[in-house]
């Protein structure tokens, strides 16, 4: 079983975080890319000072996500950048980790 944990703090003082549990590391990462998704239209139940506002280009974001795989190794990330360029980032990131690590 792999947990992903994730952590979105934008510059706004908008806020996320959740954990992801599935034996497939890949569906984990795509649910999160998801839910960001979500929190960044605006549609959430975290955290957010304008929920009538939603996110644009310039919105910074810090993000951090940390793979635990099932020896206990912990594969941790972070990115800081414009939030959908950190986003897909953190996301290419991670799919490459999996790879390189062989993990399915």
């Amino acid at each position: 079983m792999y947990e992903i944990s994730f952590n979105v703090k934008l510059s706004d003082g908008s806020f996320m975080s959740d954990i992801e549990y599935n034996d497939n590391p890949y569906k984990c990462i795509l649910e999160i890319l998801e839910d960001v998704q979500l929190f960044f239209s605006g549609f959430t139940n975290y955290f957010y000072p304008d929920k009538d506002k939603e996110i644009d280009f310039s919105t910074h974001a810090d993000i951090k996500l940390e793979i635990t795989l099932p020896d206990k190794r912990i594969i941790a990330l972070i990115e800081k950048n414009t939030a959908y360029i950190a986003l897909l980032r953190i996301i290419t990131r991670a799919y490459q980790c999996l790879v390189d690590n062989e993990l399915e």
